[in-house]
């Protein structure tokens, strides 16, 4: 199983440096726009799947794939690319599993 990298580490590594406010605020967000990234003039993207797909936002009419399911979206919607990010972002957030908030 690999270490978890927090963020601190990523901006370290990936940049040398770290942002001022990193830990006073609720979370922290790099945002993107893709339109320099795809279509027939497209530039190569600067960043890898690791480093930003933990937590997607999602906005508008989106595809979500699966292993062998397809999820259309339309709205506003948070993706994360696995279970346990999902999960911890919850416990931090709410201060109590996933699991036992659906059994309250």
């Amino acid at each position: 199983m690999s270490k978890i990298e927090t963020l601190e580490d990523f901006y370290q590594r990936r940049y040398d440096w770290m942002p001022d406010n990193i830990r006073k605020e609720i979370g922290h967000f790099n945002v993107f726009k893709l339109e320099p990234y795809v279509g027939e003039n497209a530039k190569p993207v600067p960043y890898t799947k690791r480093d930003y797909f933990k937590i997607t936002l999602l906005i508008g009419e989106s595809k979500i794939e699966y292993a062998d399911k397809i999820i259309e979206l339309k709205g506003q919607a948070l993706g994360f690319n696995e279970p346990t990010h999902f999960n911890n972002f919850f416990k931090k957030n709410v201060q109590l599993s996933p699991l036992k908030f659906r059994n309250l």
